[in-house]
């Protein structure tokens, strides 16, 4: 989503992305509820995630009006960037070592 409002003005930017997951969330977890796609341990791991979500959001206001309007988009670059590469790595470190344990294949 940061990539999609990278060249919007920052207050729209913010605006759009907040708006995105204020209602994508909800909509998904109404969905998976639906389709019996919640067990007890996704509810757990969810939970887990709410103290993150406050303290985004808190840092979030806390940052907002101290971001001047030129920075908004390579700060949304940046975490979008780091974000991505910190996924790639961790599935390359589950295939590598992970995989390699279980089939006794470690290089």
């Amino acid at each position: 989503m940061a990539i999609a409002y990278q060249h919007e003005p920052r207050q729209t930017a913010s605006n759009e992305i907040a708006a995105f997951f204020l209602i994508g969330t909800p909509a998904s977890v109404l969905m998976l509820a639906l389709q019996d796609g919640i067990d007890q341990y996704s509810l757990q791991l969810t939970l887990k995630l709410l103290p993150g979500v406050l303290l985004g959001w808190g840092l979030s206001r806390l940052v907002d009006n101290r971001l001047n309007l030129t920075s908004a988009r390579y700060a949304l670059l940046a975490v979008s960037a780091i974000s991505a590469l910190w996924v790639i790595g961790e599935g390359v470190y589950q295939l590598w070592f992970m995989d390699s344990k279980a089939l006794g294949t470690l290089h």
